[in-house]
């Protein structure tokens, strides 16, 4: 199978389609200029754009990264390898194994969830409800905001610090 020639996917690019790349279709000064300096190309800031334009239309019950890269017709390691340069870049949250929220995503959860706690203790199961969510979502979400210290477990319930 020929893979297509680069000038031929510029204007798949141009119209912020994702494509897939293979090393040697990426010029060898440019990788190692990019490598060098964490930039991202301008195909991966399309595709993160994308990735992330993806998640933020669920504010709770993100998408997995199997799901981001069927969505996009993209094979899943190129959504893990544009994950983990995102994560890198501080444009992504790995908040547990799989689960990836923006940093908006989860300012916006912070303050909604002050919001409804008006500094009254709540339970992982009162989140739940009120999220209208699964604890595969309200669980993993409360021990990352245990973790960066704007909440807190005391017994069965949690405040808010």
């Amino acid at each position: 199978m020929d893979l297509p020639r680069r000038r031929d996917l510029r204007p798949r690019i141009q119209r912020g389609e994702a494509v897939a790349a293979t090393p040697d279709e990426v010029p060898e000064n440019s990788r190692k200029s990019q490598k060098a300096s964490g930039e991202l190309s301008t195909r991966q800031r399309a595709l993160l754009d994308r990735v992330i334009q993806i998640l933020a239309r669920e504010p709770i019950s993100v998408p997995s990264a199997d799901m981001i890269a069927h969505e996009l017709g993209i094979p899943h390691h190129a959504v893990d390898a544009i994950l983990r340069l995102a994560i890198q870049h501080k444009e992504v949250l790995d908040i547990a194994d799989g689960l990836f929220y923006t940093p908006a995503q989860i300012e916006a959860l912070k303050s909604q969830i002050t919001t409804w706690a008006a500094g009254n203790p709540f339970t992982a199961n009162d989140l739940r409800d009120y999220l209208q969510t699964t604890r595969k979502y309200s669980q993993p979400l409360l021990d990352y905001l245990d973790s960066v210290g704007f909440t807190e477990r005391q017994g069965t319930h949690r405040v808010i610090l």
